[in-house]
């Protein structure tokens, strides 16, 4: 169901975060469980707001059968990391986080290099979708529009992508009508 791959999403995003602090604790995870055993009330207040918050998104989208992808969580997946490490009573050895800040930089700057040749890629290899092609299509409909009845276009209806897209690209910035009253 939608809200299996909801919680199963979240999860997906905290097994990178999880496996690196495991590695950074290494061997000491029992004392770390003792710690966050232990948690001050601030700390535990932020886990819980974050455990609440996934489960009220998690019910409302089982509640009203809408599809919840877990990237909609992501703005508060900081918070499990900061309680992970703020619950830690033990010194983490500097040499892993150096490590840590290196591997991490390293992947932004790869990222940051490779961004253009991604988007070389894909204007070579558009989605299926024709997303590429979406502010063309705004400009133009726009054009037509305005060339037909000399005046801006103030709604718009169809093919949610498509619609979405004009609502945001078009110069007339046209309401979205859903749906169509004369399709």
């Amino acid at each position: 169901s939608d809200v299996a791959k909801f919680f199963l999403g979240i999860a997906g995003f905290m097994i990178l975060p999880t496996i690196v602090w495991i590695a950074m604790i290494r061997f000491r995870w029992h004392e770390w469980l003792h710690d966050l055993a232990n948690l001050d009330e601030s700390l535990w207040l932020l886990a819980m707001i974050f455990v609440g918050t996934v489960l009220l998104a998690g019910t409302t989208a089982l509640a009203f059968s809408s599809s919840l992808p877990g990237i909609w969580h992501l703005q508060a997946l900081f918070m499990p990391v900061v309680v992970a490490v703020c619950a830690t009573r033990f010194p983490v050895d500097r040499v892993d986080t150096t490590n840590l800040a290196a591997i991490v930089l390293s992947l932004l700057l790869i990222f940051l290099v490779g961004s253009p040749f991604h988007a070389l890629y894909r204007n070579w290899h558009p989605f299926k979708e024709g997303r590429n092609y979406y502010q063309e299509a705004a400009t133009v409909v726009t054009q037509r529009w305005r060339a037909a009845f000399g005046v801006p276009l103030s709604r718009v209806g169809g093919d949610d992508g498509l619609i979405y897209a004009t609502a945001f690209y078009s110069a007339d910035h046209p309401r979205y009508n859903r749906p169509l009253e004369t399709p």
